[in-house]
């Protein structure tokens, strides 16, 4: 049984992965979006734990992204990190 649910969403394709794997491996059912639209469909289909998203994105950035999260779903926690301390926190062992 899974941890809980967590949307990851960021532009860069690869740390999406990365984060995946790394949240997988925590035992959390994970899903991810690197597109805005995608991201607030996933939000619309199903409840989320935690929503963690990327600051600056390709069409909007994460902070008026996680406000239309929790218009929808009022209860999901949301975390927005900097490109710098994302990096740092996913290279920490």
């Amino acid at each position: 049984m899974a941890s809980g649910k967590i949307l990851v969403v960021d532009d860069d394709l690869n740390l999406l992965e990365l984060v995946k794997m790394r949240l997988e491996t925590a035992d959390y059912e994970v899903t991810t979006a690197s597109l805005e639209e995608d991201a607030l469909a996933a939000v619309k289909d199903q409840a989320f734990d935690l929503s963690i998203l990327d600051l600056q994105l390709a069409h909007r950035d994460g902070i008026s992204l996680m406000e239309d999260f929790h218009r929808v779903l009022p209860g999901c926690r949301s975390l927005s990190l900097p490109h710098t301390e994302r990096s740092r926190a996913l290279s920490r062992p």
